[in-house]
């Protein structure tokens, strides 16, 4: 038999044996470095144009438009844009797997950005564009991690949702708000939702970046919870830029 046909049985050996692990155990952190241990790739993102007439200007090529939200973001009376984007072609970020039910799950990057409306309504400027917010989806057992893009009176919020199929009881999901100040996007407030589905165990934090009071509610779904609030030392409110990526976010 030859080296890659060993190699082959071997990976599948190593997967299914985790798999086992994970449905007796609940307990498989290292299954995604197994089935991505071959992919040492990045994702590229392309620079998006500085202007444009429409939404649909600020897509590149091999790119699809995701989500499209109006709002007046900087309180001037006219409407503004914000996008979000993602590959329409292959991956950046090839799955590699000896398992067939793990290679369709889709990798492909997004990018969340935002324009200005023209007061001579001549299009768009761009003041915003951030890949790093919104994780890729980069386990065949976990969910994806976008969930939902709000904007209303100014205010953009962002939810990621963490679910796993099989390695852990908690799910999870964080909402980030911002406002744009100062020519940027302002962290303003951020809020998380975590539950044991074994125990039925809720915890939810919510913090107020502007006024510096964080809340955090705890208990088992069915009873009463108990709510402790705390505040903490504030500082300059953070562009969407700082924030990095989501889930790995360090809260006060």
């Amino acid at each position: 038999m030859t080296g890659t046909f060993m190699d082959g049985m071997l990976n599948r050996m190593k997967i299914s044996f985790l798999l086992l692990s994970c449905m007796f155990f609940m307990s498989c952190p290292i299954l995604a470095a197994v089935i991505d241990s071959s992919n040492n790739e990045t994702a590229i993102y392309p620079e998006l144009p500085q202007r444009a007439a429409s939404s649909i200007g600020f897509v590149p090529e091999g790119w699809k438009l995701e989500k499209e939200l109006r709002d007046d973001l900087n309180g001037d009376g006219i409407m503004d844009l914000v996008v979000l984007l993602r590959k329409l072609q292959e991956p950046d970020l090839l799955k590699k797997t000896a398992t067939a039910e793990f290679d369709s799950f889709d990798t492909k990057p997004r990018i969340l950005a935002a324009a200005l409306g023209s007061p001579a309504e001549s299009g768009f400027t761009l003041v915003m564009q951030n890949h790093t917010l919104i994780p890729l989806h980069d386990s065949p057992v976990m969910s994806d991690p976008f969930s939902k893009l709000t904007l209303k009176r100014g205010v953009m919020k962002i939810t990621l949702e963490s679910w796993a199929s099989m390695g852990s009881w908690y799910s999870s999901n964080i909402t980030f708000t911002f406002r744009y100040r100062d020519n940027c996007f302002k962290l303003i407030g951020y809020d998380r939702y975590e539950l044991h589905r074994g125990s039925g165990r809720e915890v939810e934090t919510s913090i107020n970046f502007q006024t510096g009071r964080k809340n955090v509610s705890s208990g088992l779904a069915d009873k009463k919870h108990r709510i402790k609030s705390s505040r903490f030392q504030r500082s300059p409110l953070s562009c969407i830029e700082k924030v990095g990526e989501g889930f790995a976010f360090e809260a006060p």
